[in-house]
Formats: structure tokens, C-alpha cells, sequence
């Protein structure tokens, strides 16, 4: 009511209005709002906000200020009405923007471009206009309050109220929604709003109830309903375009709807248009064939689509509609017609192979040509269907006319043949390659023939052949950019070679966007090695400059759109590892920590900032550390423990907090090692024992993914707390108990996934948990001792009977990387419990291939207990100590010098099973009392003992 007075501004007119009777609630005062808000209109006006307030009270999501603006363009058919015409809903009802939201803010932002830009966008990046941070159309348009939508939606109506019942609301949001989907170029709407209309018009439609309205509402909803299900305005390309599902669409209440409708059409017959009529007489006794037409539409896109992606997608929406029409035998018939036994069981519905079997010739009035045959060769293709694929290809290239025509017909007979026979494959890419020569040939089409023209010489090791495939690819179609993995392809024929010349080569004859694609492509999963690799190579060809440009180049791009902080971590580390200079690598890492983010993936590489942070806070921990230990001067040692315990008040942790406590502990363990030296002693003592503490209490709980990590840090604690207690060895067997367990289940009861967590987020190190004990130190120190047979035994044994327990050898070797083990029937069964292939670890050193574990088997590793990320295998560990000696390292410093290891697994370890350590020799320990007793005895024992003298 205040702000209604407000909005008034007359004392006069105020103070009338309070001699009136005032309204009861807030219905009758939103009552008396609309009123008001009508009595200012023109009359033109009225009928547009009133339809723009039903649709932000019906709508399925919230509109956007440029969806709003297209409605008033589609409602006045004036492509030229400007929403600031009807201020007086966007007063009273409607607001712009989320409470609190700093629109400008959001606007700068998306002006910066983000999360799915393309590498190929990042030029006209560099020109943004200015004035786009000032562009507020995507921010949301909403109701002032809550209530107001209630007020729409449930509030008693009276007799002449201009609210409408929910069925007239549907009614009205559903002709709008069919007459965008028919809209030419006349009138401008944007792309979210067609989106929002193919995905909700049935929605709208099902809402509506037939025996609420009259026979003129009736008929008006029967003709849009009919015009879309006729396809007339092409309704089947934006349903593919949008991917939308049947399924969600069209249910048996569906179906039970439009039987509901067709009733109607004795009355409605005479003022519906002839066609339109004789569709509703013809589905009025099989309501499911509503769907034929369209059926028929998406079955022509697959006919005529110009690729594989797009004739799947039609493909689905015919699989989908003919599967809830009720049209199993039409697809077993056809499926078993076209490919005969081929085509397996029909009796039960047809799975997804099946249904692509019965694509040829599946209507007869949708006649097929040699673009049709190869389009559903490239649908067999999808679905491995290669057999089926090659019959039907060779049919397109019999019927084959024109000359792009006969080129994607070799092309998709190249590729399916590849899939069966190389010989016959390179003999197809070679025609194909041969019919190139025609001004009707597509660039991107020529870059495609000659990338799968050299992976079939790559793959019949013509390495040199391949190479000239690869570059025509490129020269072909020189506007165009070669995707992520082509690229990956033609250097990755070159990776593992010992020689990194060409490696480096390749590198050199792309242009700079190339380099960036390759570099982005798949970063989130494949960073670690492939930009490991690049590091290698650059030292070993020495061309530790060149590399550098690349990443910097890069980084100008992505800075366009705020993206560079992951190829910052990436030049970090060649400054780091490479160089050897860590000044240089703290200061880009700065960089990044001082950057700011929206919380979306970064755009290009669409790596997590989560991530990033994480990545950032371990590798600043040990260069931080480093310089530290370097440093003879008081004051320098003391910047760098501030500096270090400010890291999460930078920008970048502020915008996007760690996944979680346990991903950056790597940092307070730094700090500790900081403490010890410059004091004061009880604050290290404290935040020690908190990691410690933290760790157990999250292998404690109903959480698997970050078990590995916590695992690995509790280790790293406990080494820390033996060196400056006299339980040294003791804690030492203990962390390379809890390291020994890095791939075993510690808890059947707690799922062990990888994907990102509710709670926590996603794990960097991948895997959970289990731990085990044994006898031996196993430590490799600066002088590369490795053996300490002579170890207590009490770590387990306390507080737990000793007996014997049975063991067998170990199984075989665990994979390599570019190996599939780890499938349950490939694990050992002497070591317990295991995760499996989710739950492996990659060495971070520098073999190549690089070793991957996921159970011990016969191998050892080694985790470095000062390294953010230093899991060595038993190579890459013997390299690193020789170098400790003076022996030349010739790949980059992937682990600091003089480093401390402990070696996994602990002699006579056999795993974690049922919850319990099992070491060979004694007697299983559960696994949570194991914990127990390091917290509430061993680390209580170690700091009594610290502070006794």
C-alpha cells in the first residue's frame, strides 16, 4: 500500500484514497493494482500486457527482457514496438533482473563472452562493442513479489476480472507459441524465445480444458494444433534443431487428449479449413496416428541431411514417434525386409540398431535417392551397424550423380571400412580423394576427406603419407579450423616417439588458432598429459622459447573472454619444470589467483574454476615452499608465510570457493613445514593436527570420491609429525599403510564415484580409497634408500591382536595408460576390495607412455611426501634420485630435488577387504578403527613426545 501511495505522489489524491474502504488482502489491493495499471493504457495497449502478465505467470521458466520484447513484437505485429511504450506493468507487476543482482556486473561479464565460445570466435573477441556491457536483454523478467504470481494464478476471480482461468491462460500461451513457430522474417524473435515455443507448445496444449471454452476458442486451438502436427511450418526441423524428445511430449494422456479433441468435431467441423478438417476425422478413431506427418517430415530430414550428426538426430525423432504410436511391426517388417536375419529378434520392441535397419524404404510415399541411401548408411555407421552400413552406402554410390554427391558417398564407404577392413578403406578415401577436383565441392568437405584419408594411413603406419594428408586437410580449407581431434591425430603419430623433432615440427606448421585448438581440446581430461608431453619436448629439442610463445599467444586470445587461467597453470609450470624458475612461475600463478571468474567452466577449454583454483593453490604451496627453503634471510622466509596463508583471500578463491576443504589441504601442510621453522610452534601444532583430523573425518564418512586424496594428505601429515617426533618410524609405516590402499573400496556401504559431488565437487586425483599395512620403511630419501625391513610393527598391531593372515602372491602388472585394464574381470583377487578403472593413478613424472595403476599387481610406486602432484612410478623414481646424484635429467623436473618418497605398496599387502587391512603376517584391522587409534593414540603419543624437554 506505501508503495502504491508512493507511486500516487498527490497528498490529495492519497489522503482520498484512505477515506475509501481499504482492501482486505493483498488479492483485493493486487486487485485494485491491475485496475489501476489498465486505466493508464491505451487501448491498443490493454490487450498486450495483459497477455504479457499471464505470460509471466504461466510460463514454464522465466523470460528474458529480450524474449518480453519479442512477444510485444509478435502480439502488436510492429517489428519496430519498443517495450519502453508500456511502462506501467514494469511499475506496478513487473521487475527486471534478480533482487540484489548487480546487472551491470552480469552484463560485463557475458559482454566478455564465456562457457562455449569458440576458438573460432576469439578474433572477433578482440573487437567487442563497448556498449555491450550495458546490454541487460537476457536478464530475467519476473513478478515484484511471489504473492503477485499467486494472485494470477489462484486468486477467486470475479465475473469481470481480466484474469484469466488456467485453461484460457494455456489456451492464449499456446496460440502464441504456434503462431512463433510459423513466424517468417517479418517480425524479429530472438532464438531463446522459438526455443522456449518447440519445447512447451504440447505443454501449454495439454493444460487446455476442451469443455471449458467455446465452440470459435475450440476451433482456434484444433487449427494451430492440426497446422503444427501437419508440419506445415516446418516444425519437425526446429523439433530435430532443438533435440527435444517425444517421449517427454507425447505420454498416453497425450494421445487420451487429442481423442478428447476430435470429439469435439461434430460441432467444430464447419468452421475448421478443409484440410485441417480432414486430419481430425482421420486420427479420430486412432488418435496415435496424430503423429504420422511428422513422422514422415523427420524421416525425409534424415533422407536429405548433409551429415552424420544431423541424420541422427532426425533419426531419433523418427525412432521416438513411430516407437508411442504404436508402430512395432512397420519397423520389425521393414527391419527384417531390408537386412533379414540381420536384423534379429523383431518379436520384442526394437532397440535402437534395429530401429535404423528399417529405415530404407520405411513409407513409400517417401521416396528415396542416393543422398538418402548415404545419409542412412551414416545412421547404420553411428550405431555400429558396419555391415549394413556398407550394403547401404554402396547403393548411394551406384545411384550417385552429381559430383558432391559421389564424394560423400566414397567418403562414408572410407569410413565405414574402416571400421572392417583398412585395405579396402584407403582404397575408397583414395576414389574419393580422386573427385575432389569439382568447384561444387565444399572446403570443409575436402579438409574432412583428407583427415580420414591419413588416419587410414596412419593406422597402416604410412606415417609420411599421412603427414601430407593431414597438411592438405588444412590447406583445403584454409577459412576453416581444424577440430581438436584431427589435430590430436596427426601429432599423436608422433608423441610417443623417443625423437620429439617432428612432434615439434607439427607444432610449428600450425597457425596460432590451430595450436590453441589442440591445446583446449579435451582439457579437463587429457591437460595433465598432453601438456607434460609438450613440456618434454620442448626441452628435449630445445625449443623451450617456442613453446613458451605458443602458450602465451594463447593466453592473449582466451584473455579475451576471461578465459586464460588454465594455459597460465600450463606456462606456469613450463617456467617451473622447465626453466627452473620458480620466481617466474609464481608470478604467473599470481596472475591467475588475481583473476576473476563467473563460476561457469572458462570458455574454450571449459575447465572447471574449481579446478583451476585447486591446481593454482598446489602448485603456489610448493613453489611458496621452495623459495622458502631457499631463503637464508628472515624476512623473505616470513612474506612467504604470509603470502601463503593468504592465498584464499585472493580474488579467484573468492569468486569460486574450492570444490572442497579437502582439495586444497596441500596448503596448510606447507604452511605447518613454515611454522616448525619460524614459529609460533602451537600454531603449527594445531593446524597439523587439523589436517590430520579433517582426513579422517572424510574417510569416515558416506563419501568415496575423495578418499585417494584424503588418503595421500593424511600420509604427508603423518610423515611431517614422525620427523619431529621420536615415533618417526611408527607414523612412517602408518602413511605408507594409508598410501597402500589408494585403489582399494575402504567401505562397501559408501559408493565410490567420480563425478562431481553435491557436496564436495570433483576429485582431482581421481579415485577412492583403502588402506593396508607392512613391514618396511620403504622411504627414498636424497640418498635413494628405499629398505627398512627393521620397522616396528606397532602402528597396526596396537590396540589389535597380531595373527597370521592368509595371503597369495600378486597378480600381474597393473595397465598402462593407452591400456583398457581395470575391467572387473582383469583385477587381482589378492588385494582385496578395489575400486576399479574409475579409481586409477597416472604417474606425474615423465614416462612415456606414462605408467597408470589401478591395483599394485607385481609394481611399485612412489609418492613424493612434498610435491602437489608427485606419483612416480618405480622408472621415473630411479631417474629422479640419479639426478639427485648429479646425473643429468633429460625431461622436465616433474619432483623437486632431494625429495622424500615413500614406496606403495608396504610389503606383504593384500589389500582392505570387507572394511578390513589385510597384511599378510597379521591380524585384519578394521579399517575405521585403524583411524581411531592414529588419531586418538599415535598422534597424541607423537606430540607429547614433541614437547617433552
Amino acid at each position: 500500500m506505501l508503495l502504491r501511495f508512493n507511486t500516487t505522489g498527490r497528498e490529495a489524491a492519497v489522503l482520498r484514497s484512505l477515506e475509501k474502504p481499504l482492501p482486505a488482502d493483498l488479492h483485493e489491493l493486487y486487485e485494485v493494482l491491475v485496475a489501476e495499471c489498465y486505466r493508464h493504457l491505451a487501448s491498443n495497449h490493454e490487450y498486450m500486457v495483459n497477455r504479457l502478465l499471464h505470460w509471466v505467470a504461466y510460463s514454464h521458466r522465466s523470460l528474458s527482457l529480450d524474449e518480453v520484447a519479442s512477444l510485444l513484437r509478435v502480439w502488436s505485429d510492429d517489428n519496430t514496438f519498443d517495450i519502453e511504450e508500456i511502462p506501467e506493468p514494469f511499475t506496478k507487476f513487473i521487475r527486471v533482473g534478480d533482487p540484489g543482482a548487480d546487472a551491470e556486473a552480469r552484463a560485463k561479464i557475458q559482454a566478455q563472452g564465456g562457457y562455449g565460445t569458440d576458438v573460432s570466435q576469439l578474433d572477433k573477441s578482440q573487437d567487442a562493442n563497448p556498449d555491450a556491457i550495458y546490454n541487460d536483454g537476457d536478464l530475467p523478467v519476473k513478478f515484484h513479489e511471489r504473492s503477485m504470481r499467486s494472485f494470477f494464478l489462484e486468486a477467486p476471480r470475479k465475473e469481470d476480472s481480466r484474469r484469466w482461468k488456467a485453461s484460457e491462460a494455456h489456451r492464449q500461451l499456446f496460440l502464441d507459441c504456434a503462431k512463433i513457430l510459423s513466424l517468417g522474417d517479418k517480425i524479429t524473435v530472438v532464438k531463446s524465445l522459438k526455443e522456449y515455443a518447440v519445447e512447451y507448445t504440447f505443454d501449454h496444449w495439454r493444460e487446455i480444458d476442451p469443455q471449458e471454452h467455446s465452440t470459435e476458442e475450440q476451433v482456434e486451438v484444433m487449427e494451430a494444433f492440426a497446422t503444427i502436427m501437419l508440419n506445415k511450418h516446418q516444425f519437425a526441423t526446429l523439433f530435430d534443431q532443438n533435440e527435444v524428445n517425444y517421449d517427454d511430449q507425447f505420454t498416453e494422456e497425450a494421445f487420451d487428449k487429442v481423442s478428447a479433441w476430435a470429439a469435439l468435431l461434430d460441432d467444430t467441423k464447419p468452421a475448421l479449413s478443409e484440410d485441417i478438417e480432414q486430419w481430425w476425422s482421420k486420427i479420430a478413431q486412432h488418435p496415435q496416428n496424430c503423429l504420422l506427418h511428422l513422422i514422415k517430415a523427420h524421416l525425409r530430414r534424415v533422407y536429405t541431411a548433409e551429415d552424420e550428426e544431423s541424420a541422427v538426430a532426425s533419426f531419433k525423432s523418427v525412432r521416438d514417434a513411430m516407437q508411442l504410436s504404436n508402430m512395432h511391426d512397420k519397423l520389425a517388417e521393414q527391419a527384417t525386409k531390408n537386412f533379414g536375419d540381420d536384423a534379429g529378434d523383431t518379436s520384442e520392441p526394437l532397440d535402437k540398431d534395429q530401429v535404423a535397419m528399417a529405415l530404407e524404404d520405411l513409407f513409400d510415399d517417401v521416396e528415396m535417392d542416393a543422398s538418402a541411401y548415404r545419409a542412412v548408411a551414416s545412421v547404420l555407421y553411428h550405431y555400429e551397424n558396419y555391415e549394413q552400413a556398407a550394403t547401404t552406402c554402396d547403393k548411394a554410390v551406384e545411384r550417385a550423380e552429381s559430383p558432391l554427391e559421389k564424394v560423400k558417398s566414397l567418403w562414408t564407404m572410407a569410413l565405414i571400412h574402416f571400421e572392417m577392413e583398412t585395405g579396402e578403406a584407403y582404397t575408397y578415401a583414395n576414389r574419393c580423394i580422386e573427385n575432389l577436383d569439382h568447384e561444387s565441392i565444399p572446403s570443409v568437405l575436402k579438409r574432412e576427406a583428407y583427415a580420414t584419408k591419413a588416419r587410414i594411413e596412419s593406422e597402416l603406419e604410412k606415417y609420411d603419407e599421412a603427414l601430407h594428408s593431414f597438411t592438405q586437410a588444412r590447406l583445403s580449407d584454409p577459412a576453416g579450423l581444424t577440430p581438436g581431434d584431427v589435430l590430436e591425430e596427426e601429432i599423436g603419430m608422433f608423441s610417443e616417439r623417443e625423437d620429439k623433432t617432428r612432434y615439434i615440427e607439427i607444432l610449428k606448421s600450425w597457425n596460432p588458432l590451430e595450436r590453441l585448438t589442440w591445446m583446449a581440446w579435451e582439457y579437463p581430461d587429457e591437460y595433465s598429459y598432453r601438456h607434460d608431453l609438450v613440456r618434454d619436448a620442448a626441452l628435449q629439442t630445445n625449443k623451450v622459447d617456442f613453446i613458451q610463445a605458443i602458450y602465451e599467444e594463447s593466453i592473449k586470445y582466451l584473455d579475451n573472454v576471461n578465459a586464460g587461467a588454465p594455459f597460465r597453470c600450463e606456462l606456469a609450470l613450463l617456467h617451473l619444470q622447465v626453466r627452473n624458475d620458480p620466481q617466474m612461475a609464481r608470478k604467473v600463478l599470481d596472475e591467475v589467483l588475481e583473476s576473476s571468474s563467473t563460476g561457469w567452466p572458462y570458455a574454450v577449454t571449459e575447465e572447471s574454476p574449481n579446478d583451476i583454483l585447486d591446481r593454482v593453490i598446489g602448485y603456489q604451496s610448493d613453489i611458496t615452499w621452495r623459495l622458502f627453503q631457499e631463503s637464508s634471510d628472515p624476512e623473505v622466509k616470513s612474506d612467504l608465510l604470509k603470502s601463503l596463508q593468504e592465498l584464499l583471500s585472493r580474488p579467484l578463491a573468492f569468486d569460486v570457493p574450492p570444490n572442497s576443504d579437502t582439495n586444497i589441504l596441500h596448503q596448510p601442510l606447507a604452511i605447518v613445514r613454515m611454522q616448525l621453522k619460524m614459529g609460533p610452534t602451537r600454531e603449527a601444532q594445531k593446524t597439523l593436527q587439523g589436517v590430520i583430523n579433517g582426513c579422517i573425518d572424510a574417510l569416515s564418512d558416506n563419501v568415496g570420491w575423495n578418499d585417494a586424496q584424503c588418503l595421500t594428505f593424511l600420509a604427508m601429515a603423518l610423515n611431517i609429525l614422525g620427523k619431529i617426533s621420536k615415533s618417526g618410524k611408527k607414523l612412517k609405516r602408518v602413511a605408507r599403510i594409508l598410501l597402500s590402499a589408494l585403489f582399494s573400496h575402504l567401505d562397501l556401504e559408501v559408493p565410490h564415484y567420480t563425478s562431481d559431488s553435491d557436496d564436495e565437487g570433483s576429485v582431482s586425483s581421481g579415485g577412492s580409497s583403502g588402506v593396508a599395512s607392512g613391514d618396511g620403511d620403504g622411504s627414498g630419501s636424497e640418498a635413494g634408500s628405499e629398505n627398512g625391513g627393521e620397522e616396528e610393527n606397532e602402528a597396526v598391531s596396537e590396540g589389535a591382536s597380531q595373527a597370521g593372515s592368509e595371503a597369495g602372491s600378486s597378480g600381474g602388472s597393473g595397465s598402462e595408460w593407452q591400456s583398457e585394464s581395470g575391467s572387473e574381470d582383469e583385477l587381482p583377487t589378492d588385494e582385496g576390495d578395489l575400486i576399479g578403472d574409475s579409481g586409477y593413478r597416472a604417474c606425474n613424472g615423465a614416462c612415456n607412455p606414462f605408467q597408470r595403476f589401478n591395483y599394485w599387481g607385481d609394481r611399485v610406486a612412489y609418492q613424493c611426501m612434498t610435491c602437489y602432484d608427485a606419483f612416480l612410478c618405480q622408472d621415473c623414481h630411479e631417474n629422479r634420485l640419479s639426478a639427485n646424484k648429479g646425473e643429468p635429467l633429460k625431461t622436465r623436473l616433474y619432483c623437486g630435488k632431494n625429495h622424500e618418497y615413500l614406496k606403495m605398496p608396504i610389503e606383504g599387502w593384500h589389500g582392505v577387504e570387507d572394511g578390513k587391512i589385510m597384511i599378510e603376517g597379521e591380524e585384519p584391522v578394521d579399517f575405521k578403527e585403524f583411524l581411531r587409534l592414529i588419531r586418538d593414540q599415535l598422534c597424541k603419543q607423537a606430540w607429547d613426545e614433541f614437547w617433552q624437554g
